[in-house]
């Protein structure tokens, strides 16, 4: 397989670790890593040079500024679809390791995984990394989920 065609896409469930897989994976591979949540908060915060910054989420999504953005991409029909779009272009360029819930299905293209662990690993996982109370965590990962 030529390195231009290589494209690995990892889905699953908030805190199972889709980011530490995604830097392995490009690590080893040397592979080029997405992480669509930069991606997904550029487009919101409207930003030029989506592929110029593309960072692992720290906790954003679970913060008060997260649940601002939500509302602003659930009010415009057309920005999943925008979205969506953009990570299959950088899909069809290969040589990537990208997270994503919808790519899996969406992209015809790719080694596909899927990440599951039990609430309270995931929700330790959170809390070991936003530095939060893991009840905090468990919450937060409930109504992201339901998001």
């Amino acid at each position: 397989m030529k390195k231009s065609e290589r494209v690995v896409l990892v889905a699953g469930l908030t805190g199972s670790g889709k980011s530490s897989v995604i830097e392995a994976i490009s690590k080893s591979l040397k592979m080029k890593k997405v992480f669509t949540s930069s991606i997904l908060k550029q487009l919101l915060l409207k930003q030029s040079h989506l592929s110029a910054k593309n960072e692992k989420n720290q906790g954003f999504w679970e913060t008060p500024e997260e649940k601002k953005l939500l509302k602003k991409r659930l009010s415009d029909k057309n920005f999943d679809l925008k979205l969506d779009k953009e990570l299959l272009r950088i899909i069809d360029k290969g040589n990537v390791v990208m997270d994503s819930r919808t790519m899996p299905y969406l992209s015809k293209k790719g080694y596909k995984i899927w990440l599951t662990a039990p609430l309270n690993v995931r929700a330790k996982r959170l809390s070991l990394r936003d530095k939060k109370p893991l009840k905090q965590s468990i919450k937060d990962i409930g109504a992201k989920d339901n998001d």
